[in-house]
């Protein structure tokens, strides 16, 4: 997780206007997993940038059941 952390604190170190969260590919986001989202998106906002998720079906978050 320190890895996607860092990579992910890099990618908001580019401050583009936009950023687009590709989810996709998940079915399942933890605790830890939500944090980063959350993280991220408060410190793409802070550079005042559009966000947006995409996903093909809806992502099951931590305790969710299905």
């Amino acid at each position: 997780m320190a890895r996607l952390r860092t990579w992910l604190d890099s990618v908001v170190a580019l401050r583009a206007s936009a950023y687009v969260i590709d989810l996709r590919a998940v079915s399942f986001v933890d605790s830890t997993g939500s944090n980063m989202l959350v993280r991220f998106c408060r410190r793409a906002l802070t550079h005042e940038a559009a966000l947006a998720y995409s996903a093909d079906r809806p992502v099951r978050a931590f305790g969710e059941r299905s």
